[in-house]
């Protein structure tokens, strides 16, 4: 640092000058100092204001040096105003044109400009006038201790807002930019940010207020940060500290009052890293219509709202990385019905009237975030894609807790690979009305309430949209869920291969019914009832809880249930269906009504335990090309209903033969070897 002294000292020609404050500074006759004076300025009060006096040491975040220009400056211009800071007029002698100019030591401590930090004395004026003496590219440094902003300002306001490009704002530890308390029709920011290239850095705190008694819910601040439509700004590594209780208690008053952060309508390139959000009475952090977004390595506890939503606007949003966030929302009491609390959300506008004016999210990346909620019957996902997205990956992330783990809904050319979902209400992984998109290689446990490991569902609203195509459920582990393994509803052309359902291991009590791998019509309204056809269902391995664990009630490995053809269904492995009772089949066709013409091929299947290999049931006759082959179960390997017509060398007539060949209608001959444990295997040799 420099020597620090208290007194005034100009000599004729000095070089150095020492000041006081800046009052002082300024009432240096110059006449007689020399150009390029160098001034320490040691103590002293902004623009010489007695009420907000404080005391600094030079190079240690306060003070200043500044240098006299003489040459080239007439009285009075003004390219060089006088701000009180930067840049100091001498009072006499008048006329001269001269000015002090800072020298710039390191950061400018807000203290400079008679900030307290005492968590009393209202600190708005002060700063503000650092924010604007600092200026463009500056650099604003707030030591430790509490300021208190915002007292006077009106609705719709920022208590502080920085205007200026490329600023830059440094928190130091144990620093707290605490809002007041404010009249109970004023809703304001905290920090409002209005100029490109800012950025808010530190490990400081900054505060929302606190509502006044007995006025909730109210919106009382818009957002403790706001980036108000401007570029580049980054935010990292401080705390942002909100008031919960301000949040709307039904679904009539959706307030969802101050947000963490809120970025708005063109704020791009936006980028949150590493801050520390807490009992905020809405989202934690909220962006609105920006392109190139990154939000990464952010905490989050208890926000009342989603911790994180990214919503298109007026136009298409482009880019966004979610990355290595935390977000613990297990202390928010359970949604009111009606409100929709996630822990990531983001959110797409597709238009089913004139699909040209839907609003598309594109290229998004979810990875590496873990998401803790309470467990719940209503709508709170860990992570949901909604409402129109193109190429989406959501890999590596860990979700516990709430209806569902991870929601696609209207999302083209996306991926749900590597996640580990633990203990939803619902479903595991929900994929709704979504195009080339693959599930695979996910851990999936349903614990005591989840009922659908992976559910793929059409809702029926506009068939343009709303309707199932080329999807694949791979690889995954699927364990713990009570109802199905894999539902696939209303999709056209998909593979489910290779995947572990072990259903053996629900902790909940017993479904009345419940599948392994369920293909059905999706059929939630009489307009668009959307089959599922083109189905290949390969490699994969039910096992069910057997006979007396009283947990669940898998009697069916693979249920075709309605329009399901054509299909192929092969090289599968079931365990352990459930009994006693019949029904008990590894593969299963229902058709309640007449339907001719379909193709379902059943290879290569085995069954472990009392379970027949195949069985169709329904109400209508059915003319279908049903092969089977090579398939190995006990000893009712093959029922049909006697409903339906099974077409001439399709299938051997009956179970008879015994180790015999049989020959079908048209040729066909089969042969039905004894096999061990009572097993017989059915070979269709021509």
């Amino acid at each position: 640092g420099f020597f620090i002294r208290t007194f005034r000292m100009a000599a004729t020609n000095s070089t150095y000058v020492y000041a006081n404050d800046i009052a002082d500074l300024r009432s240096q006759d110059v006449a007689s100092v020399a150009e390029g004076a160098v001034a320490f300025v040691l103590t002293g009060s902004f623009n010489g204001s007695t009420a907000t006096t404080f005391k600094q040491t030079v190079g240690v975040g306060g003070g200043g040096v500044y240098r006299l220009i003489k040459s080239g400056i007439g009285t009075g211009n003004s390219d060089f105003p006088d701000t009180g800071y930067n840049v100091v007029t001498p009072s006499a002698p008048s006329g001269t044109g001269a000015r002090w100019h800072r020298i710039s030591i390191g950061p400018h401590s807000v203290k400079d400009f008679g900030a307290i930090g005492d968590g009393i004395v209202d600190d708005t004026v002060a700063i503000r006038n650092a924010i604007a003496a600092v200026g463009p590219g500056g650099t604003l440094c707030f030591p430790a201790g509490t300021y208190l902003v915002g007292g006077q300002i009106s609705n719709d306001a920022a208590a502080l807002e920085i205007n200026q490009t490329n600023q830059s704002w440094v928190l130091d530890p144990g620093a707290l930019i605490k809002l007041d308390r404010i009249p109970e029709s004023k809703s304001a920011n905290v920090v409002r940010i209005t100029a490109a290239g800012v950025s808010i850095t530190g490990r400081g705190t900054i505060q929302g207020a606190v509502p006044p008694l007995g006025s909730e819910p109210q919106d009382y601040n818009q957002a403790i940060v706001q980036v108000a439509g401007v570029t580049g700004v980054t935010i990292e590594d401080i705390r942002i500290v909100g008031n919960r209780s301000a949040r709307a208690v039904s679904a009539s008053m959706p307030s969802y009052s101050h947000d963490g952060v809120f970025a708005s309508s063109g704020s791009d390139g936006l980028r949150v890293r590493e801050i520390n959000v807490k009992t905020v009475g809405g989202r934690g952090i909220r962006v609105f219509n920006c392109d190139d977004v990154a939000l990464d390595a952010n905490s989050f506890l208890n926000p009342y709202a989603d911790a994180i939503n990214c919503n298109v606007g007026p136009t298409a949003s482009h880019s966004l990385r979610v990355s290595d966030n935390y977000i613990d929302k297990t202390g928010v009491p359970q949604p009111v019905a009606g409100l929709v609390d996630d822990g990531i959300k983001v959110v797409g506008q597709i238009n089913t009237v004139d699909p040209a004016q839907s609003k598309l999210y594109e290229s998004i990346i979810v990875t590496g975030n873990t998401v803790r909620l309470p467990p719940t019957f209503l709508r709170m996902l860990s992570i949901e894609i909604f409402g129109g997205a193109r190429h989406v990956s959501t890999v590596a992330n860990s979700t516990s807790g709430g209806n569902m783990g991870i929601s696609y809904n209207n999302v083209q050319f996306g991926s749900v690979r590597g996640n580990v979902v633990k203990s939803p209400q619902y479903r595991g992984i929900e994929l709704a009305d979504v195009f080339d998109t693959t599930a695979s290689g996910n851990l999936l446990f349903g614990g005591a309430f989840g009922q659908e490991g992976i559910g793929c569902s059409a809702t029926n609203v506009a068939a343009e949209f709303h309707q199932n195509k080329n999807l694949v459920a791979t690889g995954n582990s699927i364990a713990g869920f009570t109802e199905t393994g894999i539902l696939y509803a209303g999709v056209m052309h998909g593979v489910i291969g290779c995947n572990g359902i072990d259903m053996s291991t629900s902790t909940a009590s017993a479904a009345p019914n419940a599948y392994g791998v369920w293909c059905k019509i999706s059929s939630s309204n009489s307009i668009y009832n959307i089959p599922t056809d083109n189905v290949t269902i390969c490699g994969n391995v039910v096992i069910g809880s057997g006979t007396g664990s009283g947990r669940n009630n898998v009697k069916v490995g693979f249920f075709l249930d309605d329009a399901c053809f054509p299909s192929l269904v092969c090289g599968n492995v079931t365990k352990d269906l459930a009994s006693p009772g019949p029904g008990k089949y590894v593969v299963l066709l229902n058709r309640p009504v007449a339907l001719t013409a379909n193709h379902v091929v059943v290879g290569m299947n085995t069954s472990g335990g009392t379970n027949a290999i195949f069985d169709t049931q329904g109400t209508g006759a059915m003319s279908n090309n049903i092969r089977l082959y090579s398939n190995t179960g006990e000893p009712d390997t093959l029922n049909w209903n006697t409903q339906v017509t099974i077409r001439s060398g399709d299938v051997p007539p009956d179970g008879s033969g015994g180790g015999s060949p049989v020959i079908s209608g048209m040729g066909s001959l089969w042969l039905v070897r004894s096999g061990s444990a009572g097993t017989k295997l059915w070979v269709c040799l021509l």
